[in-house]
């Protein structure tokens, strides 16, 4: 295990943290890719450097780790590229507008990615989680969240995915709490 600070808006600094797993580990098989923000408020009113924030952490950021990886995983023969979306995606909310569009945003993504680097042996999903109790949004993790996901339910979902045989190619995982 190697931690390593990364913010995934700056290219320079995604490169660097690619690099460094490569150098320390021998190489790369997966890339998850979690990092998001989310800000909730009417478009009319919502701040046009947190409009940024949000597409250039939900969205470019996926752009510029996938891109960093995707010649590490092709010299390794394959690999997997996980994108952590959202039901919102697909299901828009008042309030949620800047949100909802970089998750419908990555989605759109992580399909035509998938479209591209399949051929190589490197196969792409998108795994969309409904409500996961997490202190997402500077929400309290525990408050009146017992009909939440855990963050431990989508991990297990994505593990679920690394152990798919290689001749199949899951592409999107909706995941929702059971009540």
């Amino acid at each position: 295990v190697m931690g390593v600070a990364c913010d995934v808006r700056d290219r320079s600094a995604v490169r660097r943290a690619i690099e460094a797993a490569v150098q320390r580990f021998g190489g790369l098989d997966i890339l998850v890719n979690n990092a998001g923000v989310g800000v909730g408020g009417p478009i009319e009113s919502l701040d046009e450097a947190e409009w940024a924030r949000l597409i250039d952490t939900n969205l470019t950021g996926v752009f510029h780790c996938s891109q960093a990886v995707i010649p590490h995983l092709k010299t390794r023969g394959g690999g997997w590229i996980v994108n952590i979306s959202s039901l919102a995606g697909k299901n828009a909310f008042a309030g949620g507008a800047a949100y909802c569009a970089t998750k419908a945003g990555l989605d759109a993504f992580s399909e035509a990615l998938m479209q591209e680097v399949r051929y190589d042996g490197i196969r792409v999903a998108h795994v969309c989680p409904g409500s996961v109790a997490t202190g997402f949004n500077k929400r309290q993790p525990g408050t009146g969240a017992d009909w939440k996901l855990h963050a431990e339910d989508v991990a297990a979902v994505v593990l679920h995915l690394l152990s798919h045989p290689a001749r199949s190619l899951p592409s999107r995982v909706e995941i929702r709490p059971a009540q």
